[in-house]
């Protein structure tokens, strides 16, 4: 899977490459950034935008231009201010990756760290922010987004409403250790081990599975590459059978046959990086590695995942974004929750 995701990087870059030079096509430069996760580099932190502005076909419409008078946190700033402006809220999926420059607003991402993990669930592309919507937390409303200025820092306003508190998180998975004795030989082990983890939280078994895949199963296409759909009860089914003879006993999940399909491995890549929890709604999730008991799960307007807050002196911290099993199709809505902005530094 490793391999395969590997190529699927490589041949996206040689159609991306056809696509300027023959149809003379140019991507848009959310199109370019998302990029990112297949190991771009630069010696100027500035440049991991500043080198795409000439191929894409919208950085002037957004009056972005390349300008070294400022640092780079001005330009990454500058830059998911003008996503985030045009609605694109998949900018935050991007913010829980590792950072390495200070100074950045914690709903800024950092282009210049080494992504690590992969927001696969995200969207049907396998990808950040080309394929059609997986979810609709937030139904079908629109984004409402404001930014203003507090001591030289930039806020961002989302309105929405907070739906529920985060009550228990378990250890995060790091697939890069899970892995490192046994290879791919210990990754069914691995697999049951971090389904444990949920099953702990609530023993419910479609809760469980649910939130343990991220209610996803991926589509293998042509040229080896792969979408995303929703996850289909028998999918479920299957999984559930082949990692675990019998839903529950005194002792808790049970092994059970051998097999290891390479949908297994795609989970483990799924859950890199992410940290199962519940709410005190009873609510199970999968959210980012440093969430924490006490953050917010919060629906902002226009958002198809539920994104997590962490209040601190009077405003908010972003800490990522989240899969909420129960609130992924816009039941919050319904809830009758008291509407508020959210000022977010």
């Amino acid at each position: 899977m490793a391999e395969i995701s590997v190529t699927t990087g490589i041949l996206r870059l040689f159609r991306i490459r056809q696509a300027l030079h023959h149809d003379q096509n140019l991507l848009t430069l959310w199109e370019l950034l998302t990029l990112k996760r297949f190991g771009m580099l630069s010696t100027d932190n500035r440049d991991f935008i500043y080198a795409l502005l000439g191929i894409s076909n919208d950085a002037a419409e957004k009056h972005l231009y390349p300008d070294y008078t400022k640092d780079a946190v001005e330009v990454y700033t500058a830059v998911a201010k003008r996503f985030l402006a045009d609605g694109v809220l998949r900018t935050l999926w991007l913010c829980a990756h590792s950072r390495r420059l200070n100074g950045l607003p914690s709903w800024v991402p950092d282009w210049s760290s080494t992504w690590q993990t992969d927001r696969r669930y995200l969207s049907t592309d396998a990808g950040y922010g080309t394929g059609s919507r997986i979810f609709c937390a937030a139904g079908q409303t629109r984004p409402s987004v404001s930014f203003s200025s507090k001591n030289g820092r930039m806020v961002l306003h989302l309105e929405g409403f907070i739906v529920d508190i985060v009550s228990t998180t378990k250890s995060a998975f790091k697939m890069e250790l899970d892995l490192k004795e046994g290879g791919l030989l210990r990754a069914r082990h691995t697999l049951q081990t971090h389904f444990r983890q949920f099953w702990n939280l609530q023993q419910n078994q479609d809760a469980t599975l649910r939130t343990g895949i991220a209610d996803i199963e991926h589509v293998w296409g042509p040229n080896l590459t792969f979408t995303y759909r929703r996850s289909t009860r028998r999918m479920r089914r299957q999984l559930w059978d082949s990692l675990f003879s019998a839903a529950h006993s005194e002792s808790g999940l049970e092994t059970g046959t051998l097999n290891l399909p390479t949908s297994h491995v795609d989970i483990l890549f799924r859950h890199n990086g992410r940290r199962p929890f519940i709410t005190s709604g009873d609510h199970l999730g999968l959210g980012p590695a440093k969430l924490q008991s006490g953050d917010l799960v919060v629906i902002a307007y226009g958002s198809e995942v539920p994104l997590i807050l962490r209040p601190e002196n009077g405003h908010y911290k972003f800490v990522g974004e989240a899969y909420v099993d129960g609130i992924m199709d816009g039941q919050a809505l319904a809830m009758g929750l008291e509407e508020r902005t959210f000022d977010i530094t």
